[in-house]
């Protein structure tokens, strides 16, 4: 089957989420849609990337622990991400969210490597990763760097004021 991306750089204001997420939704089910997949990123404490998954409506959990997905345990998915999904379910759609973990506030490829991993598994679509993989490592690359240096600069002894300074 197809597969429609919708994808923004912004979030529409508040106010209008709701106007923009039932207008997608007209569309979508307009071209014959069935399934919406809400994908985002969510915050934890680990260094450990895990990938999570919320359901909206009465989606069966087994093909997600089949790919050993975690449940959400909860917590509120914002923005169109969360919205999407859940408006489908009341249109009798099935709308379900996937989530990366990832421990900070900057952008995650090894996080967003996992998520689209299991997308391919789930949607049954094989992705190249070949230049995602190579990000990854770059970053991985310069975050070693910035530890060395920060290392070096822990190290170095702090210039002392002379003993008649007062």
């Amino acid at each position: 089957g197809d597969v429609v991306f919708l994808t923004s750089e912004v979030q529409p204001v508040s106010w209008g989420q709701h106007d923009v997420a039932e207008r997608v939704l007209d569309y979508f089910v307009r071209i014959g849609g069935r399934e919406v997949i809400g994908v985002c990123g969510t915050s934890s404490e680990s260094e450990e990337i895990e990938v999570y998954y919320a359901l909206a409506g009465d989606l069966d959990e087994k093909r997600f622990e089949a790919l050993n997905l975690k449940k959400s345990s909860g917590g509120t998915i914002t923005g169109a991400c969360g919205l999407l999904p859940a408006l489908a379910a009341m249109r009798g759609l099935s709308g379900y969210v996937i989530m990366g973990s990832t421990n900070t506030s900057e952008p995650n490829p090894a996080a967003a490597r996992e998520v689209i991993v299991a997308l391919s598994k789930l949607l049954g679509i094989e992705v190249n990763l070949e230049d995602l993989d190579r990000m990854i490592k770059e970053v991985r690359s310069r975050e070693e760097i910035a530890k060395k240096l920060l290392e070096q600069m822990e190290r170095r002894p702090e210039p002392s004021l002379p003993s008649w300074y007062v």
